[in-house]
């Protein structure tokens, strides 16, 4: 199991299931029936303001359709070398929709824009010499800010954020890993992005969790998961719950979650870490590109490579 969609109707039972080899997979809830719809890898999923459901795969982009006699169908767009407008790539990476409607496309090879006359998309391509075009082709987490700006991470070239003021007014700024004044991200290599309700917006990477304050432009970086600092927060997926909790998922790192401590300044964020029972350590993958969800605030849900997932207590910290 890779990725997991729940449906936004509380009534609705079904559950939408994206594997690695075993391709889409429908579990209704209700009646218990399972229904594999392809074959393949399925990297993310998303349901559109309409209800409408998208499957990236390494095979190209595909939405689901529904005939009159209630029969689903997978209908898949391909990138076509010889129409400008196409999909960029095949290899679907990211899957985001935007406060005006727009469904974002990231690929190994470029980043599309998705308006309104389906399959006719807007492309992003690195322009070398061109320092206003998307800086990596490589696109992995897309998020829009409270501003309305698109952030895009990449996969070894950071964050490209996308400013959009109007009509065919667009330019990017840059956000990167810092080496020489250890301010920036933990590293370039970018897997997951979130703005929580203060603002604050929290970028997961192959080298730490960062913390990044747009107000102040600061940085705040934790390549490894304190206070021990023993194994490396290698960060793949973010969420916020209801109250506010950040939880933060990876291959190395398990299971955190993250809460502001209240009335103490020195240590205003308290660290609680859970791993799978059985795993022994860093060599071992714990949750293989987990997806954590938060809905409503009531559960978490999370895709492992692990048919049964247990959770157990590890550690608690503050810093």
């Amino acid at each position: 199991v890779y990725t997991i969609l729940e449906s936004s109707d509380e009534k609705d039972t079904k559950l939408w299931i994206g594997t690695r080899g075993k391709g889409l997979i429908l579990y209704d809830r209700q009646s218990r029936q399972i229904t594999q719809y392809n074959e393949g890898f399925v990297t993310t999923l998303l349901q559109d303001h309409a209800g409408r459901i998208w499957v990236g795969s390494d095979v190209g982009l595909g939405r689901l359709m529904q005939a009159r006699g209630g029969d689903v169908t997978l209908d898949l767009v391909q990138h076509e070398p010889d129409i400008a407008n196409s999909l960029s790539d095949n290899y679907i990476t990211r899957l985001y929709e935007d406060a005006s409607g727009a469904l974002w496309v990231g690929t190994y090879n470029g980043l599309n824009r998705l308006d309104e006359f389906f399959p006719n998309f807007t492309n992003y391509q690195h322009r070398p010499g061109d320092p206003n075009s998307l800086g990596h082709n490589f696109v992995l987490p897309i998020m829009e800010d409270r501003n309305g700006n698109i952030l895009f991470g990449t996969f070894g070239a950071g964050i490209f954020v996308l400013h959009q003021r109007g009509l065919g007014e667009e330019r990017f700024t840059h956000l990167k890993h810092d080496t020489p004044r250890a301010h920036g991200l933990c590293s370039d290599n970018v897997r997951s992005l979130l703005q929580d309700r203060a603002g604050i917006i929290w970028i997961g990477t192959g080298a730490g969790l960062t913390m990044y304050n747009p107000a102040s432009e600061a940085f705040t970086c934790y390549p490894k998961i304190p206070p021990e600092n023993m194994a490396v927060f290698w960060t793949e997926s973010l969420g916020e719950s209801r109250d506010g909790t950040i939880w933060a998922g990876g291959t190395i790192t398990g299971l955190v979650k993250i809460e502001r401590a209240e009335n103490d300044s020195r240590h205003p964020l308290k660290f609680t870490r859970f791993l799978m029972q059985g795993f022994t350590g860093p060599g071992e993958s714990n949750f293989m590109a987990i997806e954590t969800k938060i809905r409503k605030g009531e559960r978490i849900v999370i895709a492992s490579k692990h048919p049964l997932i247990s959770t157990s207590f590890l550690e608690r910290s503050y810093i």
